[in-house]
């Protein structure tokens, strides 16, 4: 024992322990100023929030990661804790992220959601920090800012939020997208209908349906203020913009802009040669918007910040993003605090020795 005593107390000993947490610390450091390509996570599908991001990985594992607290919408001990990455849900089909909710559709068509009670459930519990079954039969949901949307196996469309019943605004509804807190709805002809947030929800009725008569709308979302973009069937980009000082609300629509375009994304888009292009402001007098590319090779793109390249390989550029798909937060945490206990040991004996 006194010569495990005197080992432990010793300054070779103490010197290589100092030595091991700055390499532990260069390590951490490493991984967050080089995250290499985001690591191991190959995907075609993802979604992001503000603090926190999910990607849907070929098994149909939900993997999120970002500020712990706002990942599992749980408080956090600190303002933001370490950034964790965690398997959330299995056999997903599609995800959908709000502001302060989640919802997800796996392969069995069975809704799940967690995060702000307000937005996925009627009752008053509390928030919901992990995935929770909501009902069946469901083809697909959305949560725009302040509700929940969805699809139901029978076309039908279903509303809810802020404490309120579900109900049905419409029929034959085929594709819902979620836009800056508006919801557009596809019908089975192909037309699009709108409502411009919860309290225009609740009115049940249909807004005018939008000026896209003859196009096969495939997607729609946020381009930039007071622009929706929307993209057809054969890869023309159109944009839709709002006029919100008429009663009623007058959209205009323009283009095509654009005829290469493969994918939309948060102000953006990808083109089919793989090029991410997203929106932004040239700085004139007359506030002009320009498109800017911001990568090549990209499969698939949540923002210019989010977005998945040819190869697989997630890109996440953020504040949140460079530790979260290696998992090196947890590791280094547990690490250091095994090198704390170790050195809190050697410290004590070799308090002993001098004494």
């Amino acid at each position: 024992m006194k010569h495990i005593l005197a080992f432990l107390g010793s300054r070779r000993w103490n010197l290589a322990l100092d030595a091991v947490l700055l390499a532990g610390v260069c390590g951490y450091l490493f991984c967050l100023l080089f995250p290499g390509g985001a690591g191991d996570i190959t995907s075609s599908r993802l979604e992001g929030g503000q603090y926190y991001s999910y990607v849907v990985a070929p098994n149909g594992d939900l993997v999120g990661w970002g500020a712990d607290d706002m990942l599992s919408h749980k408080p956090g001990m600190l303002e933001y804790p370490y950034i964790a990455r965690k398997t959330v849900l299995k056999d997903v089909k599609t995800v959908s992220v709000g502001d302060r909710a989640t919802m997800a559709v796996d392969e069995n068509g069975d809704l799940w959601g967690w995060g702000d009670e307000e937005r996925l459930f009627t009752d008053k519990r509390a928030s919901i920090y992990s995935p929770v079954y909501i009902m069946g039969d469901v083809e697909q949901a959305v949560v725009p800012n302040g509700c929940a949307a969805i699809i139901k196996a029978d076309r039908s469309l279903w509303v809810w939020g802020g404490g309120l019943e579900p109900r049905k605004l419409m029929d034959r509804a085929e594709r819902c997208f979620a836009c800056a807190g508006m919801l557009f709805v596809r019908d089975l002809d192909g037309q699009i209908y709108y409502w411009n947030g919860l309290s225009d929800m609740l009115k049940v009725k249909r807004d005018a349906s939008l000026p896209v008569s003859g196009l096969e709308i495939k997607e729609m979302s946020y381009a930039y203020s007071f622009c929706t973009q929307c993209l057809t069937e054969d890869g023309a980009l159109y944009l839709l913009t709002w006029n919100w000082h008429q009663d009623p609300v007058e959209a205009v629509l323009t283009g095509p802009v654009r005829q290469d375009v493969a994918s939309l994304c948060d102000s953006g888009f990808v083109t089919k040669s793989g090029e991410l292009i997203c929106w932004g402001w040239t700085g004139n007098e007359d506030d002009s918007v320009s498109a800017v590319k911001i990568a090549e090779n990209v499969q698939c793109a949540e923002n210019e910040f989010l977005y998945v390249t040819r190869d697989g390989r997630v890109h996440a550029e953020s504040a949140i993003s460079p530790v979260t798909l290696r998992t090196v937060s947890p590791v280094f945490r547990n690490l250091f605090l095994l090198w704390a206990a170790v050195k809190a040991v050697s410290l004590k004996a070799r308090r002993k020795q001098g004494a």
